[in-house]
């Protein structure tokens, strides 16, 4: 299995994951500062704009669920694949001063034993 793993923030984080509900954003928050949301495919939704990222080589991405927890921390996790290559994100609120910051760890695992072309579309404001 051959795994690429793209990390826009690091991070630990302790995963106790329930269902997510489909359809639901998640709120993500720290003790403080103001709450984002992240919408089932991932997006995270702040004032300022949204933050994305799309699997968009292989063609096909389906949505592949995904689960919230609120201890210790609020954390969204969700999923897609297409083919063999899963794209998995995980999205939290960091206690940053002054407002918090929002963090995503994304992973992409090729389960195919041949290489695979992936293409990892980034979704900004237009303004960023």
């Amino acid at each position: 299995m051959n795994t690429a793993r793209l990390f826009l923030a690091a991070g630990a984080v302790a995963l106790l994951l329930t269902p997510g509900l489909v359809g639901e954003e998640r709120l993500l928050s720290s003790p403080g500062f103001s709450a984002s949301r992240v919408a089932d495919d991932g997006t995270v939704h702040e004032e300022w704009g949204t933050f994305g990222l799309r699997l968009c080589k292989p063609d096909g991405a389906e949505p592949g669920g995904g689960g919230y927890s609120a201890r210790p921390v609020p954390v969204a996790l969700t999923s897609c694949a297409a083919g063999q290559v899963t794209l998995t994100q995980t999205a939290y609120r960091a206690p940053i001063w002054p407002s918090g910051v929002d963090v995503v760890l994304a992973q992409v695992t090729n389960r195919s034993d041949a290489a695979t072309p992936i293409g990892l579309e980034v979704s900004l404001p237009e303004n960023a």
